[in-house]
């Protein structure tokens, strides 16, 4: 398989800003996804090469914040992204340096809401996920796996391209073949009862395990610890139970 352009690898990177940034300010996967749907967004108006990718990553996740009704103060937003960023350096200082960079967050801001026609409604594919899986009586190991490859599917822009309904249907298929196991009655051509057709089910799968490939991450993120999504102290998340109304109203935030 071909490495991944310049381009693709630089897209990348600010994405997993905005997961890692998002998980240290502990909002929602909700938020972080439409932080980073509103990056591939920016991104499909603009030129890779006239911004700076990490700030408008961090802008990104500043708006999803607001339009989520998860908002965090501009401060953390700044302080976080900057430790992110520069782990080596001291804590930033309330000085001239983070007053300028303040208010460059807030230029980017009107850059991005402008670029993207204040276009902020965003649907992840998760909250689809979650309930195909219930329709389908699915386990919570295939469940786990699904959702952890959604979480990395927001890092390229599929969204772009593919609906989320869609999209949930190429995680949820994928992660029953890294699993080898068939939800429901066992039958392999589930996803056209919700909408997916396999021409589109195989090329998510295909671009995401390019994904995997090319950045080197785990070909199976349900087998590796670094591919979960992280909550406070770095823990793993635990296995969502699909019985569980409180999960499905987390994930549908």
């Amino acid at each position: 398989m071909k490495p991944a352009d310049e381009g693709s690898v630089i897209r990348f990177q600010a994405t997993t800003l905005i997961q890692d940034v998002g998980i240290r300010l502990q909002v929602p996967q909700m938020t972080i996804a439409t932080a980073q749907t509103i990056f591939h967004r920016f991104f499909a108006k603009e030129p890779l090469a006239d911004h700076d990718p990490m700030d408008i990553a961090q802008t990104c996740l500043f708006v999803a914040g607001k339009s989520q009704e998860t908002p965090r103060r501009l401060r953390d937003v700044i302080n976080t992204v900057y430790r992110y960023r520069n782990p080596d350096l001291p804590p930033l200082e309330v000085a001239d340096p983070f007053w300028q960079m303040k208010e460059h967050l807030i230029e980017s801001e009107r850059l991005v809401l402008r670029v993207i026609a204040f276009d902020v409604d965003v649907v992840p594919p998760h909250a689809y996920a979650v309930h195909f899986l219930r329709d389908l009586r699915a386990s919570n190991d295939l469940a786990n796996c699904t959702l952890s490859i959604l979480n990395d599917s927001c890092r390229i822009p599929l969204c772009l391209h593919y609906e989320p309904h869609v999209i949930a249907c190429g995680a949820m298929y994928l992660a029953t073949e890294l699993l080898s196991v068939r939800p429901g009655d066992g039958d392999d051509e589930w996803f056209p009862n919700y909408g997916a057709h396999r021409a589109e089910v195989e090329d998510i799968c295909h671009q995401l395990l390019g994904m995997y490939e090319s950045v080197r991450m785990p070909a199976n993120p349900a087998d590796a610890d670094s591919a979960q999504p992280t909550g406070r102290d770095n823990e793993p998340f635990s296995t969502p139970d699909l019985n569980n109304d409180i999960w499905e109203r987390r994930m549908s935030r």
